[in-house]
């Protein structure tokens, strides 16, 4: 009983000793393994903000384009003024005959004739005015998105926001209306809108600052009445 007693004493030590060993072997070994080195944490912010609306207003390609458009509405126009021109004339023409007779009937004929043909024409004609806006607007904002994922992937940016420069006008509802529903409050050395424009080709407008009270702008003469905008 006594050399059992002794033979688990002395195998409890021995055990004892294996596991203090084998313990400070894995600290000599973790001593002297290489520490990997902690990557810095990014400094800044990865998220910038754009004002769309003011870099199509400074792309000079874009702008030359809607300005070609414009001109070709405005023939369009013209034309439609002087066939409306016209058949006044024709209209007039009618007081010539008698109501029923054979010159009177042909010549109303010709001016119903002339008339849907001529709103055929300006039904066909808005639709392709539209369709070449529309292909302006998709040709422009593709251009303005690969300067901007360019500008962004070189800079480690991972998130463009619109928001919009303009200033809040204390004596304007619908300006104020707009801001307040800004999506983007406040940024600080975030808005790449200049450098979008610079790489278009364009020249960008001084800063406006964020807000814009009556007293800083023309005031309406006495007794004139303000502009509706109503065209």
């Amino acid at each position: 009983m006594k050399f059992s007693i002794a033979w688990a004493a002395l195998a409890a030590g021995t055990l004892q000793l294996c596991l203090t060993a084998s313990l400070l072997a894995q600290g000599a070994g973790a001593a002297r393994a290489p520490v990997a080195p902690v990557a810095p944490r990014p400094s800044g912010t990865n998220v910038a903000v754009l004002d769309i609306s003011l870099v199509f207003e400074h792309y000079p390609e874009f702008q030359n384009q809607m300005a070609e458009l414009k001109t070709q509405v405005e023939e369009f126009e013209a034309f439609l003024k002087k066939e409306q021109a016209d058949l006044l004339k024709e209209r007039d023409k009618l007081q010539n005959y008698a109501a029923g007779s054979k010159e009177f009937k042909e010549l109303e004929e010709k001016m119903t004739h002339t008339n849907t043909d001529l709103r055929l024409k300006m039904e066909q004609q808005r639709r392709e005015f539209l369709e070449k806006e529309a292909r302006i607007y998709f040709d422009g904002y593709s251009q303005v998105y690969n300067v901007v994922s360019t500008l962004a992937q070189r800079n480690d940016i991972r998130l463009v926001l619109r928001f919009s420069s303009d200033s809040m006008k204390a004596d304007d509802r619908n300006s104020v209306l707009q801001s307040v529903n800004r999506p983007v409050i406040y940024q600080k050395n975030l808005n790449i809108t200049d450098l979008v424009i610079q790489a278009l080709g364009g020249e960008p407008p001084p800063h406006k600052p964020p807000f814009e009270e009556v007293s800083k702008r023309e005031k309406p003469a006495a007794g004139a009445r303000p502009k509706s905008g109503l065209k």
